[in-house]
């Protein structure tokens, strides 16, 4: 299983340097990748200032894999993450997301540099 954090999802809409190993994720782990509801509210947010067109296709493809929702366990997880590692509060939601299906947080954020169970894109 695999959780894409916003930036990875954002390489592929944006055209990014990274979009093709991003998009080689996908692939390789079909029908086992994750999207927090998260993921859909960061990458929403970003693509709308330009075109909520835009945006509303990118969500309409992230929602072909598994979304799942924020519930209280994971929110409890996220604050001791986020205390654990010092975490924002949208990136511990995502780990927590990540560990709660065994799933590998994929990003390009440098943040998650010591964090157990990432694999930073570079």
């Amino acid at each position: 299983m695999i959780l894409l954090d916003s930036s990875a999802w954002l390489e592929i809409f944006v055209g990014g340097a990274l979009a093709d190993d991003c998009e080689r994720y996908l692939k390789q782990n079909s029908g086992k990748v994750i999207v927090s509801v998260i993921n859909i509210y960061e990458v929403y947010r970003r693509i709308a200032r330009q075109s909520e067109d835009l945006a509303l296709q990118a969500v309409a493809l992230m929602k072909q894999q598994s979304v799942q929702m924020v519930d209280e366990q994971i929110s409890l997880d996220a604050g001791d993450l986020s205390i654990k590692y010092g975490l924002a509060m949208a990136d511990s939601l995502l780990l927590a997301t990540a560990y709660k299906y065994k799933a590998l947080l994929l990003t390009k954020d440098v943040d998650f540099n010591r964090v157990p169970g990432c694999k930073i894109l570079k």
